[in-house]
């Protein structure tokens, strides 16, 4: 709305306002009272949206979540719960006695070798939600629901609101590892699509199975600067063709479920190979500059990689995952994981000569996945979920020398719930990066950062600076901004894109979820019915954004809920994230702690991968000095700024000698 349009309506009944600038209005009305709150000294409940969580309980005087409040199967810590059922799509021949994994994750579970492989079909907490066989879903009361640009324009302003612990690290280290477990088929978002311009062709945009157009309101405070009306989005969902017992349209996940490096190997023996030196040492194939190892360039005849510009196609890189160009901190992480291969790749060709490539390179490799899974679930997790959910879905890393079990009957698979909705952390993304007055914005597609040897300014100066809040709060850069390089006039709203592929994808609505979580306990019948899960003045925009709670998107409403003391996510997502985190855990036969199997390793080595540190990988392979002792947490007095020399030293491979 622009300012020009404010002087005449204030002279006509509030009735007659245009119903986006009644909704605008009412926001901000509530907001500026939030505020005033502050001023006068009452408590924020922005603030302290932690001091009332429905099921804290009081444990040696501290408020802890109950994870049990939200726990479908109440949760022993052993097994997860999937709607998958358990036919063999295909028939596949395993090597049950091989100690690697296969690059595609088939073979993983060998009694039904298609569970966790790329290319499957997402399984679903809950039945897919549409009008029909594919349309999106209407509103209860009749009609489209709430078009997604409307909502975030309306209840998902711009704010500055940082979160007082965790660095933009730990969000940056987060799409990496969403990235890991996800990836959704289809062509990229703003991107020429192989169907057509679902907002030019006419027939094509009734095409309600191909297309998906976003679109615009005319007075959009943004896009109306550049005359967008719509913008091209097809559809990612197709009817999943096997082993799914809804056939209704599903995502394919052309990664594999679990956290085996991915990212850095591909998901096929030909990406794989592409991607090896193949001279001998067992390493990744780099550039080797000045400023250390970079990832290779494509070859001119090779097409642009994604979030490429055509301009700088040659100083691009390519590694295992294609999204690696989206901006330069996922870059630097990535490069990371790829250092330390080569690095490790080198300490075993050392400590074993006879060893050969492929010995050095799968051993290198594996170790690689273990470092991180042991990130992820003895730093990261803890951080992101907070004691209680680490301890009751039995996620932490096992303090004693005992390993853990593979569990063959759970149903390894990443669910569309969690990849499109639910972990979809960019309310966490920060303008301010930390380096050199950039924005975040700054850091889309650019290379040149990297070229320019900044890669060691840009990690250190992300863990030196707050992520955002995990709330209905978003900034510009992800609004307005996302994936736009310096080439482009304007960038995509990642928020409404999240919200509308939230229902390209069929997810069951907010209050259809908190009643599967709460096994009934909580059966949602109007807005105030969510007065325990969130705070009253944001209940009160919610109305304002939907006809009926029944309607409320469930991206939009795990986002409003009180977050959990001790964690950085509301009761819903808490949820859904442990248990997904407990599914990729126990089973996967490959996980590093599980002992027992072919693949497993030695009480030795798992001991010594328990002691790697997410600071010992970056002083390894970055040219730093210093870092916090837990680098996904700001610096403080528990979380000092330690020299690298006095970190713990790199992985001991002692065990590893043969």
């Amino acid at each position: 709305m622009r300012g020009g349009h404010v002087i005449p309506l204030s002279s006509q009944p509030l009735s007659r306002w245009p119903r986006f600038f009644r909704a605008y209005c009412l926001c901000v009305v509530i907001i500026t009272l939030i505020f005033l709150e502050v001023a006068l000294g009452h408590s924020n409940p922005l603030n302290s949206r932690q001091d009332s969580v429905v099921g804290l309980i009081n444990v040696d005087g501290q408020n802890v979540f109950d994870p049990t409040f939200m726990d479908p199967g109440n949760y022993n810590g052993e097994n997860a719960y999937s709607g998958t059922d358990t036919c063999i799509a295909e028939s596949i021949n395993c090597n049950a006695s091989s100690v690697y994994r296969t690059y595609d994750g088939t073979c993983n579970n060998l009694a039904y070798p298609t569970w966790g492989k790329a290319k499957a079909c997402h399984p679903r907490i809950l039945e897919a939600h549409y009008e029909g066989a594919h349309d999106l879903r209407q509103s209860v009361k009749g009609g489209p629901l709430p078009p997604p640009r409307s909502i975030v324009l309306k209840g998902f302003q711009n704010c500055n609101r940082p979160t007082h612990n965790v660095s933009l690290f730990f969000t940056i280290f987060g799409q990496l590892v969403a990235h890991e477990m996800t990836a959704f088929n289809g062509s990229l978002d703003l991107q020429p699509s192989a169907v057509g311009d679902c907002c030019k062709d006419e027939k094509l945009a009734k095409n309600t199975s191909l297309c998906l157009p976003f679109i615009i309101p005319p007075d959009d405070p943004y896009y109306a600067k550049f005359n967008i009306t719509c913008l091209d989005i097809t559809r990612r969902t197709v009817p999943c063709p096997v082993c799914i017992k809804d056939k209704k349209q599903s995502s394919y996940n052309f990664v594999t479920a679990t956290l085996d490096g991915n990212l850095f190997y591909g998901n096929s023996e030909k990406k794989a190979l592409e991607l090896r030196a193949l001279d001998g040492t067992g390493r990744l194939n780099v550039t080797k500059t000045e400023f250390g190892e970079l990832l290779p360039s494509p070859r001119e005849s090779d097409p642009p990689p994604q979030f490429c510009p055509v301009q700088d196609k040659l100083q691009c890189f390519q590694t295992g995952d294609a999204r690696f160009n989206q901006h330069s901190p996922l870059m630097s992480v990535t490069t990371l994981f790829v250092r330390e291969h080569n690095n490790l790749a080198d300490r075993l060709g050392k400590l074993n000569p006879s060893w050969d490539d492929e010995t050095r390179f799968q051993e290198a490799r594996k170790i690689v996945a273990a470092e991180l899974q042991n990130i992820v679930y003895s730093e990261y997790l803890p951080a992101l979920l907070g004691p209680a959910h680490m301890s009751h879905y039995n996620l932490s890393v096992q303090t004693d020398n005992k390993g853990t079990k593979y569990d063959p009957s759970v149903v390894l698979g990443i669910w569309t719930e969690f990849s499109t909705t639910i972990y979809r952390l960019h309310s966490m993304i920060a303008t301010q990066v930390g380096f050199n007055n950039h924005q975040f914005k700054d850091y889309n597609s650019n290379v040149q950062l990297l070229r320019e040897g900044k890669m060691d300014n840009i990690i250190q100066g992300s863990c030196k600076v707050p992520s955002q809040k995990n709330d209905h709060w978003f900034i510009k850069d992800v609004t307005n901004h996302l994936y736009q390089d310096r080439f482009a006039t304007f960038g995509q709203d990642l928020v409404s894109l999240d919200l509308l592929r939230g229902r390209d994808n069929g997810i069951a609505p907010y209050v259809d979820m908190l009643r599967h979580l709460t096994n009934g306990r909580m059966d949602v019948k109007t807005f105030d019915d969510l007065t325990p899960l969130i705070n009253t003045s944001i209940i009160r925009c919610l109305k304002n954004l939907y006809k009926d709670v029944r309607d409320v998107d469930l991206f939009a409403g795990s986002l409003m809920e009180n977050i959990i003391p001790g964690s950085q996510l509301g009761p819903t997502s808490a949820a859904i994230v442990s248990m997904q985190f407990n599914n990729i855990k126990f089973g996967d036969r490959f996980y590093f702690e599980h002992e027992g199997e072919a693949g497993s390793f030695s009480q030795e080595q798992r001991e010594s991968l328990k002691k790697v540190t997410m600071a010992r990988v970056l002083c390894d392979n970055f040219r730093i000095k210093n870092i916090q002792k837990n680098p996904f947490y700001l610096e403080s007095e528990k979380n000092p700024m330690v020299n690298c020399e006095d970190i713990p030293p790199s992985l001991d491979l002692s065990s590893w000698k043969t």
